[in-house]
């Protein structure tokens, strides 16, 4: 089964990255972890 996952990315920067030593986050990893029975596609703003 295919799962849509969309990102704000200005959401994401200010809520989990700003301020943090790590500035970089493999998102469609992230989501395949997540969702393992899905087929993850990505989209973003």
């Amino acid at each position: 089964m295919r799962i849509n996952v969309y990102v704000d990315g200005f959401n994401l920067y200010y809520g989990s990255l700003k301020g943090q030593p790590y500035k970089w986050l493999n998102l469609e990893t992230m989501c395949e972890l997540l969702l393992p029975n899905f087929e993850v596609q990505l989209g973003s703003h």
